[in-house]
């Protein structure tokens, strides 16, 4: 779900853009917060198209370990443009993911990343005093 939705990002950006653009991509909450009124997540699940629901099981199923596949492909699609960000441009314009990181994660989900994580979290998003 997290690659389907990185790709059509880019695909986004690409079709707006004619210079070379470099991305940073957040995961930008590790878990849906039942706390937070404005946090809907079985209702924002239930308006996906079918497609998104095919590509996995909803994140908000499984608030321990849901991030952790987000966070892999987010390694993935950041190593798949490893050539290019070494490159002074992409190969054809299309955007190169420059940097991953994290939003809104506590001090024990940034100990799992951590430990978990290919590729550690290039950008922190957040309160500092929660870290």
């Amino acid at each position: 779900r997290t690659k389907i939705s990185v790709r059509e990002s880019l695909d986004q950006l690409a079709s707006k853009n004619t210079r070379q653009v470099y991305v940073h991509m957040l995961l930008h909450w590790p878990r849906c917060n039942d706390e937070l009124e404005w946090m809907n997540c079985e209702e924002e699940e239930n308006n996906l198209p079918q497609f998104v629901k095919d590509a996995g099981p909803p994140p908000h199923l499984d608030k321990q370990n849901a991030w952790k596949d987000s966070w892999r492909a987010l390694e993935e699609m950041y190593n798949e443009h490893a050539a290019e960000r070494h490159r002074s441009a992409g190969v054809d314009g299309k955007p190169i993911i420059a940097s991953i990181g994290v939003s809104n994660f506590e001090l024990d989900d940034m100990k799992a990343l951590i430990e978990f994580a290919h590729v550690w979290p290039q950008i922190y998003q957040g309160n500092s005093w929660l870290i």
